[in-house]
């Protein structure tokens, strides 16, 4: 009898395809959850405009549910920071872009987090537009930042 297999009544300790039923799980119906994963993938890619519209539907029964947690998770993920941080660097910037000064309520969008993205230092928080810039241009060639930044003051005297 191969090893992880038993006899009788017991569970079997590997699914059909090998995954370890102790390691990935099993679903409410018994399946391993590992072959239940990718069976949901390949439906999805098979099926994307009822994917789009079941979870259209699911969103808009559960609009609270994972808002906020997928903030805070990307947040933490992506810059290290917790929401209460964000919510401080906003009050500080009293709502505002650090570069144009426009106020959140102008855009569409949430401000950004700007942040280093060699040391992943947190600087500060942009709208979407001065963020782009801020990458492209300022992060990117400093030099031409420089040299537009000097251009500038010469033309407006």
């Amino acid at each position: 009898m191969p090893k992880g297999i038993y006899s009788g009544n017991a569970k079997k300790e590997f699914c059909a395809r090998g995954h370890s039923i102790v390691l990935v799980g099993r679903t409410k119906t018994g399946t391993c959850a590992e072959c239940n994963r990718d069976q949901v993938r390949c439906w999805r890619k098979a099926n994307p405009k009822k994917t789009r519209t079941s979870t259209a539907v699911w969103r808009a029964k559960n609009p609270n549910y994972r808002a906020p947690n997928r903030r805070t998770s990307l947040l933490k993920f992506k810059f290290g920071i917790t929401a209460e941080q964000w919510d401080a660097m906003y009050a500080l910037q009293k709502g505002c872009c650090a570069i144009c000064g426009k106020h959140q309520s102008e855009f569409i969008k949430r401000l950004s987090v700007d942040h280093n993205h060699q040391t992943g230092k947190v600087r500060g928080l942009l709208c979407a537009m001065c963020n782009r810039y801020v990458m492209v241009v300022a992060e990117t060639y400093p030099h031409l930042f420089q040299s537009a930044t000097e251009y500038i003051k010469r033309a407006n005297g």
